[in-house]
């Protein structure tokens, strides 16, 4: 029927176990059958589920530690320990990194494995005159599922590395040697230009509200073409074969096909958006798109968050009970943004958001009363973690007296079956993140018009914090579009952190090297610093350059693909 089918297909068995054993979504929980032939494996609707679930599977070997905790310590976020650097990912973290990175290798591969089952999804799916069971419009459904995880993977691909191979068609000839091994590095503009016709077409045959929760919806898609456009219009392609203002305009566009159609918005309470997850509460009010987790007794589907990028918890004697064992500690920059100094109780600062994403405290557990306990805040703030994602809550409780007494909660529900992994999912796109893509779009057209404003504000508001001008009165500046920017900027860091953003917003700005840079001055001159105590703390700006604004190409595709070249800042 087509000259892939014919040519290959024939010669090669699936396994639907498999397929089975890679992703967590509801539609997989089917009954495995023993094979099919793959020029069968699209015949009916259960075949072409399976396919598909395949296709999401790949997001928990992305997002389980790389893509979400390993590449966001690179930052201005997050601190690596010195002590993890061996087995965890340090050297992406702290840029003495080089082709030979397992790391990388593993990005550049889980990402490539995702396109080329898309790609055979999207081939086959176009390609056949009919599927049995599947309707019309539920095929269009799927076939705008697969576009938008193609272009997603391209998308992360594209701002790692620049110069990738730009694949197409089902990629199945590996063991005869085929020509389809060797590919060129596209120029990045190319790779844009499948993203925003991959992600155009997806958006106009995906349903507005997903089929399952987790899986693609029409407003995933537009979120993801604003955020497409707005690292388009950004320091590496600038535009590409857009101008700077299309990008712009593109970014606002998508942005506001998210917001007029009142499907999303912010939550009233900043820390419910995290507790949905922790407890693995099914809400897309705010959170449009997330990778899925699910740690069971029958399978392991589980991820890290909380666990390697969350505050520590000790280990009990017990195979079920959580433990958190960061890798990760909270950046001095951080801390300041939330207007946080050295003479003051974190306490008393006005933005709530910092005592949720900061944890001053470890999580100890007293194995005589079978109990966890608090002994007590950290002094030094160069040793607070990332709170987002908890798996033991410090719940503080005031007595007649005004005593303070903390018990704890296990926050975990239904997923805590295994002391290592965890059942807690991880964002890709929140409505918040939108609103703060269109205000700096916005300021990049016109300035900081009140629309842009009113726009952080929002987001301002539900964290307890000033407004946009009254921040800026107290820093003693105007409202203008350069300090507008910085209050962009900021308010990225202050409402995202954690969430794998700050590297990519740090490339696109241009500002990289010169903030990863400043770490090593904030480091030195902090007043907690001991060279002696702290020197497991790595600061990545000992070793960045302006070749780390890209990564480069992984030795083991030079060594396969002959057609190939290292990016240029590598060479």
């Amino acid at each position: 029927m087509n000259k892939i089918l014919n040519k290959t297909y024939s010669k090669y068995l699936i396994l639907i176990t498999i397929i089975l054993g890679l992703v967590s979504c509801e539609f997989l929980d089917v009954e495995p059958e023993d094979q099919f032939e793959r020029v069968a494996y699209y015949e009916n609707n259960r075949h072409a589920e399976m396919a598909l679930a395949g296709v999401y599977g790949k997001l928990k070997n992305l997002y389980e530690r790389n893509m979400s905790i390993v590449l966001n310590s690179g930052t201005d976020e997050f601190l690596f320990s010195l002590s993890n650097t061996s087995q965890k990912g340090g050297e992406l973290s702290v840029f003495t990194y080089t082709a030979f990175d397992t790391n990388l290798k593993n990005i550049w591969q889980n990402h490539y494995t995702l396109i080329s089952r898309a790609n055979d999804f999207i081939y086959n799916i176009e390609g056949r005159d009919s599927i049995e069971g599947l309707s019309p419009e539920r095929r269009q459904n799927m076939l705008g599922e697969a576009l938008t995880l193609r272009a997603l993977s391209y998308l992360n691909l594209v701002r790692m590395f620049e110069y990738i191979p730009l694949r197409k068609e089902p990629f199945v000839d590996v063991a005869e040697g085929g020509e389809d091994i060797h590919l060129a590095g596209s120029d990045p503009k190319d790779i844009y230009n499948l993203i925003i016709a991959d992600l155009q077409a997806a958006i106009g045959v995906l349903p507005v509200n997903s089929k399952e929760y987790n899986r693609v919806s029409k407003y995933a898609a537009h979120g993801l073409l604003a955020r497409t456009f707005l690292h388009l219009a950004g320091d590496r392609v600038n535009g590409g074969d857009y101008t700077l203002e299309e990008c712009y305009d593109q970014v606002v566009s998508n942005c506001d096909a998210i917001i007029n159609s009142g499907e999303h918005g912010l939550l009233s309470d900043y820390v419910d958006v995290f507790m949905n997850q922790i407890k693995q509460i099914e809400s897309d009010r705010e959170m449009i798109w997330e990778v899925s987790f699910v740690y069971t007794v029958e399978r392991n589907m589980g991820g890290k968050i909380g666990n390697d990028n969350g505050p520590k918890v000790a280990e009990t004697n017990s195979n079920t009970n959580p433990v958190g064992n960061p890798s990760v500690k909270a950046a001095i920059s951080l801390n300041r943004l939330y207007g946080l100094d050295y003479e003051h109780d974190p306490a008393g600062n006005p933005d709530l958001r910092h005592g949720w994403n900061i944890v001053n405290y470890n999580i100890n557990y007293n194995k005589t009363n079978l109990e966890y306990t608090f002994p007590g805040d950290i002094a030094s703030s160069l040793d607070w973690y990332g709170g987002k994602w908890r798996r033991v809550l410090r719940a503080e409780e005031t007595d007649e007296e005004g005593n303070v007494s903390y018990n704890a909660e296990y926050l975990e529900i239904g997923g805590m079956y295994d002391k290592w992994n965890t059942s807690i999912n991880f964002p890709l796109l929140r409505y918040s993140d939108v609103l703060l893509m269109k205000a700096e779009a916005l300021n990049e057209l016109h300035g900081p018009i009140m629309d842009a404003v009113d726009l952080v504000d929002q987001i301002r508001e539900r964290a307890g914090a000033s407004d946009v001008q009254t921040l800026l009165v107290e820093q003693g500046d105007g409202l203008s579009q350069e300090t507008f920017f910085e209050v962009i900027k900021d308010e990225r860091s202050r409402e995202l952190c954690f969430e794998g953003l700050r590297r990519f917003d740090l490339v696109r700005w241009g500002l990289l090297v010169d903030v990863m840079r400043v770490q090593n001055e904030l480091m030195i001159n902090h007043p907690d610093y001991n060279a002696s105590n702290d020197e497991v703390l790595i600061v990545p700006g000992n070793e960045v350059d302006e070749k780390h604004n890209v990564f480069p190409i992984p030795n083991d595709e030079l060594t396969l693909n002959t057609k190939i070249s290292q990016h240029p800042l590598w060479n």
